[in-house]
């Protein structure tokens, strides 16, 4: 015979529904297993240069390029995906030199591709028309009045040197 519990459901009953973020990256078949609470998918260095206006409401990270090494090797992966407030954002922590500049648009390509198909789960929660994050390492050489940043530009990916999820 099963005991009825009053007021709160055992913690064995709680549903991935409760945490969205959570819920997808389960559902995405190459990231199965791989949640992580809050940002400790993130190294720390990098973890520091995500801000929240309500902390509370981390729903946790993903290593995207990790999850998905063996599975595309010589592909210019994204980094990470962040869950804040049942959303998902995508991050990317990368150098910002003219150099990089066709490397991130790749990477950007290649992640939209991905959530086009293995990732539908997480790109259904996606946050809004920026969601898509590349947070610079290092110095910004990229001057802003050059075809290069006017590339960005176009492909909607410019550097920033911290990310405030509002």
């Amino acid at each position: 015979m099963v005991k009825k519990s009053k007021g709160k459901l055992p913690k064995q009953n709680i549903t991935l529904n409760e945490n969205a973020f959570k819920a997808a990256v389960e559902e995405c078949p190459d990231l199965k297993g791989n949640y992580c609470i809050g940002l400790k998918a993130l190294k720390d260095e990098e973890a520091c240069k995500i801000i929240t206006d309500v902390p509370k409401q981390l729903n946790g990270s993903i290593d995207i390029d990790k999850c998905l090494k063996k599975k595309h090797p010589e592909d210019n992966r994204w980094d990470y995906a962040i869950g804040y407030k049942e959303k998902s954002h995508f991050v990317e922590f990368h150098p910002a030199h003219t150099s990089e500049v066709n490397k991130m648009i790749n990477k950007k390509k290649w992640l939209e591709c991905w959530l086009d198909n293995d990732g539908q789960p997480l790109y259904k929660i996606h946050a809004d028309e920026n969601f898509i994050h590349w947070i610079f390492t290092g110095k910004f050489a990229i001057l802003k009045n050059s075809s290069h940043y006017k590339k960005l530009v176009q492909h909607k990916i410019i550097p920033v040197s911290n990310l405030t999820l509002k």
